[in-house]
């Protein structure tokens, strides 16, 4: 080729180019409106994927205790309130509930959990569940995380559905 017929075919692409510049121009408002949506739609997404994980990770900690836990007796050592504050205005009360337990070998443990101020308390004994070869994994019986259970439960039908829905579009 000539330097006049690359001159031409340069020249004739600019001005394609620009040709797709301005169209695009044109368009890009309804681009970005439909680019925005998708990221809300995504946003959304994301977020309940991210609340599956965790709930994940908690559930199955949730499952560990009901499959290996082991319940014994506990002597209560300590009730005492605490206060924490997640915000500024916003204070929570709990009571602290030191205890001391044994497990199966006859290892005693001092541990402790954290509860509502209205937990019912009989006693200076309480029912203490743990997992087996974990320090620090007692938990008063009843202190369970349920919540989080079920939160796994509806972040996986929501990604099972959108998941549907995404093949749908694809098939």
């Amino acid at each position: 080729m000539t330097d006049t017929a690359l001159t031409y075919v340069s020249f004739a692409n600019i001005a394609h180019f620009s040709q797709v510049l301005v169209i695009f121009g044109q368009h890009l408002p309804k681009l970005t409106n439909i680019f925005m949506e998708e990221l809300k739609q995504y946003k959304w997404l994301l977020i309940v994927f991210l609340l599956f994980v965790v709930s994940a990770f908690s559930s199955c900690k949730e499952l560990k205790y009901k499959t290996s836990g082991e319940t014994v007796d506990a002597r209560i050592s300590d009730i005492y309130k605490t206060t924490s504050s997640r915000r500024r205005f916003m204070k929570s009360t709990k009571l602290k509930v030191n205890y001391v337990f044994y497990d199966e070998e006859g290892y005693p443990h001092s541990e402790s959990d954290t509860v509502a101020t209205d937990w019912p308390f009989k006693g200076k004994n309480v029912k203490v569940e743990y997992l087996v070869g974990e320090k620090g994994s007692s938990r008063l019986v009843g202190n369970s995380e349920t919540m989080m259970v079920w939160i796994f439960f509806a972040t996986f039908g929501i990604l099972a559905f959108t998941g549907f829905r995404f093949y749908r579009q694809l098939v």
